[in-house]
């Protein structure tokens, strides 16, 4: 199990290097840790590589943010919507 929040803290400083000054990143994380099951470099490629095609989709714009957010979603039985 990893901390899904703290691995977005932790990965923010290498988005910002990877990205132009230009965009923006907003955070909007949880002051508690969600775990979660799953490989820390691979969710962090994950969200780089995210990041990197939301950077190129505002290219050219003065006004892009890239929102990083998180939040507990409860799932029952059925598929959500």
């Amino acid at each position: 199990p990893l901390d899904l929040a703290l691995l977005v803290r932790e990965t923010e400083p290498l988005i910002r290097a990877s990205i132009p000054t230009t965009v923006e990143i907003e955070a909007a994380l949880p002051g508690f840790a969600l775990a979660v099951q799953g490989d820390s470099t691979r969710l962090q490629q994950v969200l780089i590589n995210a990041c990197a095609n939301s950077a190129h989709a505002l290219r050219g714009r003065s006004d892009g943010c890239i929102r990083l957010a998180l939040d507990l979603v409860e799932v029952g039985p059925e598929p959500p919507p």
